[in-house]
């Protein structure tokens, strides 16, 4: 694996709207991703999106500067960008995994993130995909 590689993830704010759009959203997303050859998972609760993303940073780079500029969500921060060996997500496009019941579980992980060594934060949101796909509904087809 090249130094080029990375992994992201960021939360944001959701903009209310239909519920169609997120499902608008995993579908435009994932013919992209795999154009791209970027593969993630996509959280949601009833207040926040947490998603990361892996792939060559330029094709990365490219999508969170799109992502940044879609109007339904908002208050993006970057919670990790890091040089990256591995894929977490290597077959999926684009999983999504929903928190339902938790009005603000994403922001809490995202500040219990933010304070953790940079070292470690990896690790934490790789034991926090897998507890949540684990736990909750997830869809993860290609």
């Amino acid at each position: 694996m090249t130094r080029s590689f990375m992994t992201l993830a960021y939360i944001s704010d959701i903009v209310p709207g239909p519920s169609s759009e997120l499902e608008q959203i995993v579908r435009t997303s994932r013919d992209r991703n795999k154009h791209s050859q970027i593969t993630g998972m996509l959280f949601s609760d009833a207040k926040s999106y947490l998603q990361i993303l892996e792939g060559h940073a330029e094709r990365l780079g490219q999508t969170v500067l799109r992502i940044a500029a879609d109007e339904r969500h908002r208050r993006m921060r970057m919670l990790l960008v890091q040089h990256s060996e591995i894929r977490i997500f290597s077959d999926w496009w684009l999983g999504r995994a929903v928190l339902e019941g938790r009005q603000r579980g994403l922001s809490r992980f995202a500040d219990t993130l933010a304070r953790a060594p940079p070292a470690a934060r990896l690790t934490m949101l790789e034991k926090f995909a897998l507890d949540a796909m684990s736990r909750h509904h997830s869809e993860t087809e290609q």
